[in-house]
């Protein structure tokens, strides 16, 4: 039977120059993502410099919760450089400074949320990054010559059925696929195709 690729670890950086408060993000993440059953890695960041060097380093995140007003470099100076340097990790920015709220938009920003944190605004926040994670997940589909093939939801424009499986019109391609319309369906991001 046909599934999804094993989801790896949602991967978050935790960036905030306050101990306790990077601490208690860490744990409200960590809780969250426990009672929501989603696999995550948390790594913490003191500094915007330090979050900045692992990830030019190679260290990838899915997600980054950037406290806005930090010493050195801030959480909008670190996110403008790492939108320039194409990374498309989701943001989400802590700030006690609510005026910093509309420099978010500039980067493409996923939230703003303001200090002190309310645990189900953070709720809301990491559930939307995650299912917007899960929209960019290929699908692996068995293929009408007996291989496999890895297509990318979002390339799919139209599915139809056909013989014992469905067509899958990707644009420049049509992939052929022994699967049902309906699990092929029930595979793809809720809403895709309605």
């Amino acid at each position: 039977m046909p599934t999804q690729a094993r989801p790896d670890p949602l991967k978050l950086a935790v960036c905030d120059d306050e101990a306790a408060d990077r601490a208690r993000i860490e744990q409200m993440a960590g809780a969250i993502f426990r009672e929501e059953s989603i696999a995550a890695e948390i790594a913490g960041y003191e500094s915007a410099a330090a979050l900045l060097a692992a990830i030019r380093a190679g260290r990838a995140f899915d997600v980054l919760l950037l406290d806005v007003m930090m010493e050195g470099m801030d959480g909008m100076e670190l996110a403008a450089a790492l939108r320039a340097g194409h990374e498309d990790a989701a943001i989400i920015f802590i700030s006690s400074n609510r005026e910093m709220a509309l420099r978010g938009y500039e980067v493409a920003a996923a939230r703003y949320l303001a200090k002190p944190l309310d645990r189900e605004k953070l709720r809301e926040a990491l559930l939307y990054c995650a299912a917007s994670r899960e929209k960019k997940r290929p699908l692996a589909l068995p293929t009408a010559s007996g291989g496999q093939s890895r297509v990318d939801p979002s390339a799919i424009v139209y599915v139809e059925a056909w013989e014992r499986g469905v067509r899958l019109d990707l644009g420049a391609e049509k992939l052929e696929a022994k699967i049902p319309i309906s699990q092929i369906a029930a595979m793809l991001p809720e809403g895709q195709f309605a």
